[in-house]
């Protein structure tokens, strides 16, 4: 249900910082989880081991692949209660909050859907009409059980944390800069989230990922602290018979969105709520996640359209392609 493959990043940094001469220099260290590239970038010391030991923490716990994963033995219960680690409820929890806020425009039971779907073969088929409808089926956050640590779902129901997973792990990862009183960027396959400033005292630049494009760029985002998270059509899609598919499947249909959207950008202090709100404000369509982004707090959006025209949310301007939060 969600971003990109290991090597597809949905936003890409504009790290001119690497080229600077002033010091101290950015530091850069890579890993590979949840499908997709790690990246964290500190200034003077190197990103502490306990951050890609997290990873690989929740990497085996969120996974709906791993056999041994909270998520996969959820997925294969049929039926009967699991009882789940304490912080895979909790993200459960959370991520059931976006879904029922967004109306459903964010569902995290899609996953016997998504399952139908291929975006990585060289042979892209569109699924059996009769499977697609029993997989709706199954589809609809408010079959989720969640009594403390334990959550039942129905027969057939599967869970995807995909919509909240990466952003939950950046979180807990600025903990640790926090904790040990590091600046920086966190970047889980285009999940950015920045801590402080640059030594400089600027703020950081974030790119806007032109649709299709591997090294152009819409708008840049100037922030310092908060996550920026986009989803967009770009990320994983095919083309069949001159149509284009892509990954962000609606929860009532089960093929993808079709609104006018190319993608929306989020930006909030929090990276699992940048990392939720994104999907579920491009699967409501602009004028709807124009309101309701418009009414919440220190969070705002961008939303590029399939006419290359860019809106920004109110507390945002934007001005020769550079968008800033107004300070007011």
């Amino acid at each position: 249900m969600k971003k990109a493959g290991a090597l597809a990043l949905t936003l890409a940094l504009i790290l001119s910082l690497f080229g600077c001469k002033s010091k101290p220099k950015a530091k850069s260290q890579t890993g590979v989880y949840f499908d997709t590239v790690v990246t964290l970038i500190t200034y003077e010391e190197d990103a502490p081991k306990e951050c890609f030991t997290l990873c690989e923490k929740y990497d085996k716990l969120f996974s709906a692949t791993d056999k041994d994963s909270d998520i996969y033995k959820l997925n294969h219960a049929v039926g009967q209660p699991v009882t789940v680690d304490s912080e895979t409820a909790a993200v459960i929890n959370t991520a059931l909050g976006y879904c029922k806020a967004s109306g459903g425009a964010l569902d995290i039971t899609l996953r016997a859907v998504s399952e139908l779907w291929n975006f990585k073969t060289e042979s892209p088929k569109l699924p059996k009409k009769d499977a697609l409808k029993d997989a709706l089926s199954t589809v609809g956050y408010e079959k989720v059980q969640l009594n403390g640590n334990t959550v039942t779902l129905p027969k057939g129901t599967k869970l995807d944390l995909g919509c909240i997973a990466k952003g939950y792990v950046a979180d807990k990862i600025k903990e640790i800069y926090e904790k040990h009183h590091l600046s920086g960027i966190i970047n889980l396959g285009g999940n950015v989230l920045t801590v402080g400033k640059k030594p400089d005292g600027n703020p950081f630049s974030v790119g806007i990922k032109e649709p299709f494009s591997e090294n152009d760029y819409v708008a840049t985002l100037r922030i310092s602290g908060g996550s920026v998270v986009t989803s967009g059509v770009y990320e994983r899609c095919f083309e069949l018979d001159g149509q284009r598919y892509h990954h962000l499947l609606d929860p009532k249909t089960g093929y993808p969105v079709e609104n006018g959207l190319d993608s929306v950008t989020v930006l909030a202090e929090s990276s699992a709520e940048a990392d939720a709100l994104s999907t579920a404000l491009f699967c409501m369509g602009k004028a709807a996640a124009l309101d309701y982004v418009n009414g919440k707090k220190g969070v705002y959006a961008v939303f590029l359209g399939t006419d290359a025209s860019l809106t920004v949310s109110k507390g945002l301007t934007l001005s020769n392609g550079v968008i800033t939060v107004d300070e007011s």
